[in-house]
């Protein structure tokens, strides 16, 4: 995880260096930078089918399955008046309840992403791409929390509307995401409600 966390200050510090001198005047409320962050419904599928099969059994004797998708910590900054460009952790959690007892396991994607607007930025319609690194943890009830040691790779490609409010933006996003990490080969499809401030 550590080696995850210097990767993304990296990645954050590139973007802020490369997007110096870009910012437009003419973008949307003249800001220097942006914060976005996101939370909804994801719908898992996973490429191997004999684990697609495991989990599909394991929500038939489970109490109840909860499947989330966030965007966290974006940062993004102008470069051209319409795009903005950034660094984002896109994660989506996998949740089991049995009786009082749970599992959770969690797919995290550390990612240099692009926002584009089609016409006016800040609302209407919008594209997003993300890609970079991706990693998996699984935490349960006993207490137990573990990472997997090696990284993979993820990718995002998504669109939605944007309706202005004030200075910020609230996006309707539709995203679908991949994620490859050692065995597992996952794909999201994941609506999500986010702002950009």
């Amino acid at each position: 995880m550590k080696k995850l966390t210097w990767i993304f200050l990296f990645l954050c510090f590139s973007t802020t260096v490369i997007g110096q001198g870009w910012t437009s005047s003419n973008s949307a409320f003249n800001e220097r930078w942006y914060t976005y962050w996101a939370l909804g419904a994801a719908n898992l599928e996973y490429a191997d089918d004999n684990r697609q099969n495991m989990y599909e059994a394991f929500e038939k004797v489970a109490d109840n399955r909860l499947t989330i998708n966030l965007d966290l910590l974006g940062i993004y900054i102008p470069i051209t008046t319409n795009t903005i460009a950034g660094v984002i952790i896109n994660a989506t959690g996998d949740r089991f309840n049995i009786n009082d007892e749970w599992v959770q396991e969690n797919y995290y994607t550390w990612s240099v992403s692009g926002i584009h607007y089609l016409s006016t930025f800040g609302k209407g319609l919008f594209v997003r791409l993300d890609g970079g690194f991706a990693s998996y943890n699984y935490q349960d009830s006993d207490g137990k929390n573990e990472t997997a040691e090696e990284t993979g790779y993820g990718v995002l490609v998504g669109g939605g509307y944007s309706f202005e409010i004030g200075r910020n933006s609230f996006l309707l996003n539709l995203n679908y995401s991949h994620r490859n990490i050692e065995d597992i080969k996952l794909n999201v499809i994941s609506i999500n409600i986010g702002g950009l401030f």
